[in-house]
């Protein structure tokens, strides 16, 4: 069988309808999947823990400006929490919906690995490299999560989905 851009094209839309379609692949509710995206669109319930989180990503997507106002924001509600002015309310437990959203983005992960692992294993053996295309023509089909999703893969094949965050 060789494989061609139309194939690989047929096969991303075939495991986006049959896999990546039967999961609760959503962006996050309240803010965008983009870190990039300006800090004051975040809402004044979010948590530190949040905050954090976002930080951490900004840093090793190098995105130093968002970094150092997610920096500012964190040590202004520190400080307003400490001086008793904060209207900054206890973080409070992930929702139901939000736990089957991470379990599902950690579902099309794996999932997208073995995709990834086929197409490297059997098909870059006999000198087609579609992986990348595959990348490609997977990441439409993730529902704004791919962001996440490719910080789940970044250890096996952030050379493959470093387009995606």
């Amino acid at each position: 069988c060789l494989w061609c851009d139309s194939e690989t094209l047929k096969f991303a839309s075939a495991f986006g309808t049959k896999v990546l379609g039967h999961l609760d692949l959503s962006p996050r509710p309240g803010s965008a999947n983009a870190i990039s995206e300006k800090i004051n669109k975040f809402e004044v319930a979010s948590d530190l823990t949040h905050f954090k989180k976002q930080l951490q990503d900004a840093v090793r997507l190098g995105e130093l400006e968002i970094a150092e106002k997610l920096r500012n924001k964190i040590a202004n509600l520190e400080q307003e929490e400490k001086s008793g002015k904060s209207e900054y309310r206890a973080p409070t437990p992930k929702s139901a919906a939000e736990k089957d959203r991470k379990a599902a983005i950690e579902i099309a992960a794996k999932c997208i690995d073995q995709a990834f692992e086929f197409a490297t294993e059997f098909l870059n053996t006999i000198g087609l490299p579609l992986t990348p295309r595959l990348a490609e023509y997977l990441k439409p089909r993730l529902k704004g999560t791919e962001t996440e999703i490719a910080l789940e893969l970044e250890d096996k094949w952030e050379h493959v989905t470093y387009g995606w965050k």
